[in-house]
Formats: C-alpha cells, sequence, structure tokens
C-alpha cells in the first residue's frame, strides 16, 4: 500500500475521506482508482509497456462501466439531480477513457446512461469553469492570470 507525503496509508485517507456510511461511494471510487485507472493507462498508453493489447484492457474498463451503467438513475447524476462525490470521483476517468478513441465510445450503446452522465458532466459550470483552455503561451503573449474570471 502507498504512502503519502506525511507518511500515512493512503487507504487510510481514502477511508477518512468515505466514511462507511458512504460505502457505496467508497467501493465504487475504489474500483475506478484501482482497477479502471489499471486498465485505463495500459489501454490509453498501451506504448509505454511490454506486451500490452489495449483491447484486452479497453475491454476490462468497458466492462467496469456496463457495472456503472445499471446503477445510474435516469436523473442527470449517478444517484439523482444532485451531483455527489461519486460522480466527481471517477467522471475525469471516464473522460480519459472516452478521449483515447472518441468515436469508438461514442459507439458502444451498452453504456448508454455512462454516456449521458459524462455528457452532463462535460456541459456543467463547474467543468467548464475548471477546464478553461488558455492559449499556448509564446513569447508576445498577453499576461495571463490564473484561475481565469
Amino acid at each position: 500500500m502507498a504512502s503519502n507525503n506525511n507518511g500515512h496509508k493512503i487507504e487510510h485517507d481514502r477511508k477518512r475521506l468515505c466514511p462507511r456510511k458512504w460505502s457505496p461511494y467508497r467501493d465504487r471510487i475504489k474500483k475506478f482508482d484501482d482497477k479502471f485507472k489499471f486498465h485505463l493507462d495500459r489501454y490509453k498508453y498501451a506504448t509505454r509497456y511490454e506486451d500490452i493489447n489495449f483491447e484486452v484492457h479497453r475491454a476490462k474498463c468497458l466492462q467496469i462501466l456496463v457495472e456503472l451503467d445499471k446503477v445510474i438513475s435516469d436523473d442527470k447524476w449517478i444517484f439523482g439531480y444532485k451531483l455527489n462525490k461519486l460522480d466527481i470521483s471517477i467522471l475525469p476517468f471516464i473522460r480519459q477513457f472516452r478521449i483515447a478513441d472518441t468515436k469508438w465510445f461514442d459507439s458502444q450503446i451498452e453504456i448508454k446512461k455512462v454516456k449521458r452522465l459524462l455528457n452532463n458532466f462535460l456541459l456543467s459550470k463547474l467543468f467548464i469553469d475548471i477546464m478553461h483552455n488558455y492559449e499556448v503561451w509564446n513569447a508576445k503573449s498577453k499576461t495571463a492570470y490564473f484561475p481565469f474570471t
């Protein structure tokens, strides 16, 4: 188990941030932090690894998304109309998975709710405010201050 800069076990921090009463969140977040991320890296960055079949890792990620699709509400977010810790924790991973092959991702019919959820996230004020695109800097660029307001 890895440690953070303070020497605390990361698992301990995860449990502190996701108390037992939030077990459905914690378990799903852990699955994305561990399994999904493992396969996402080997799918998206297959050339960085030896003897990797990216399609195997893509299929593992898809399997996790199919499981998630079964529990997503018919509302805007995973558990209803309110954005929650689970949405915020896993949607960036799903976004990265889609970016690896947008056309393939968008063609997957078994994850309709996941795609709707991701679209809600990408169109949200929260995401738009956080992911502001800045022009590539060069010596003649105007001064830019962060965060963008």
